[in-house]
């Protein structure tokens, strides 16, 4: 399935951040469902063209990581296309016609465009608003596409509940029992909130108030957290240098990290969700760093629960390890995320479904 994507787009890109986020998010699904973005040789040309187009080379070299449109459609060798709309009458609007013709011979699927004239135009070539969208109708459409595709899946069925002080963990046909850890606690508000993402503190209290007292002397140290040395940026910290351009260092590597998840069609869901994971934590060691440059105390309570969260699961997903040998190991240690934000956050595609309570057992 073949997506072009139109000038405007790709322009935006570099001048309107909301389109910038919004663009990520259609990106994203669209490479889950596998489909190819494409981009018009006229588009192309355009830009190259262009001589008052800001960052022009940058654009230019993030447009080569998409695929080029192989195609010979001309609009003007059809004199029937041009009785359903008129002729060009500027350089962009020649651009729109080879564009749409493309669709309109059915060389692509799709066009995204904020280009309401291109839109327009499109209603006049009985084109359906399906097959040419801007930015937020194209995220509508492709996530309810998605989410139909996880549906009709058959994805591997977990189980992760408690009875009394025993937790049943694992896959169907290779469940395993643990005597109750705190962790598993954590981990079942987690997926109970499927890519929600909940506050370290708020999953520290929700969790909590279910042990009014505290008797194993594992938890007691564990809570007690005398390690506040933000022992978790430790490894972060080696990487960037100390002083005052610390901030400037971490806001370019930031931008740089961010427009590199931009590459959909360079990076596996693997790649991504790792790269992702590190933009967070850089994220959050920006965040501490400005604290401290602003001299404005650091909240115990909050770290604290931070850190206690972690290491929590941590040891509960290490239990698991050693002693499960269904995948459900594997798939908790890539989707478990763990910091001042804590989320289940599996890929849209996956079509696991989880045995969180003894009454869901079938």
């Amino acid at each position: 399935m073949n997506i072009l994507v139109d000038t405007d787009i790709l322009l935006s890109i570099e001048s309107d951040h909301m389109i910038h986020r919004h663009l990520s998010e259609v990106l994203r699904i669209i490479n889950e469902l596998h489909c190819r973005i494409v981009i018009h040789p006229s588009t192309v040309k355009e830009i190259e063209e262009d001589q008052d187009i800001p960052n022009k080379m940058i654009l230019l070299s993030k447009i080569k990581k998409y695929s080029l449109l192989t195609t010979q459609s001309n609009p003007y060798d059809d004199e029937t296309f041009f009785k359903l709309i008129n002729k060009p009458a500027s350089a962009r609007d020649k651009v729109d016609a080879f564009l749409l013709y493309c669709l309109y011979k059915n060389e692509v699927n799709f066009i995204l465009t904020e280009d309401p004239d291109m839109i327009g135009n499109a209603a006049l070539l009985n084109i359906s608003d399906k097959k040419i969208m801007n930015i937020v109708n194209a995220f509508k459409h492709f996530k309810g596409v998605l989410q139909k595709k996880v549906s009709l899946d058959e994805g591997p069925t977990y189980y992760f509940y408690q009875i009394g002080e025993i937790w049943h963990i694992g896959e169907k046909g290779a469940v395993g029992t643990f005597e109750d850890m705190k962790g598993f606690h954590y981990i079942n508000v987690l997926l109970s909130n499927k890519r929600k993402n909940i506050s370290c503190k708020e999953l520290y209290d929700a969790v909590n108030s279910f042990f009014l007292e505290i008797k194993d002397k594992t938890y007691r140290d564990e809570y007690e957290d005398k390690d506040q040395d933000n022992e978790h940026f430790k490894e972060i910290e080696k990487k960037f240098a100390k002083g005052p351009e610390v901030l400037s260092i971490l806001k370019d590597e930031i931008s740089r990290r961010e427009e590199e998840l931009m590459d959909y069609g360079t990076l596996s869901i693997e790649d991504r969700e790792k790269k992702d994971e590190e933009l967070r934590q850089i994220k959050a060691y920006q965040i501490s760093i400005t604290r401290s440059s602003k001299k404005v105390e650091y909240d115990p309570s909050l770290n604290k629960a931070r850190l206690s969260v972690l290491k929590a699961i941590d040891r509960a997903l290490e239990k698991i390890s050693n002693k499960c040998t269904s995948p459900i190991s594997s798939h908790l240690n890539a989707t478990i995320k763990t910091g001042y934000e804590c989320a289940y956050n599996p890929v849209l595609t996956d079509a696991s479904h989880w045995i969180l309570h003894p009454n869901e057992i079938v």
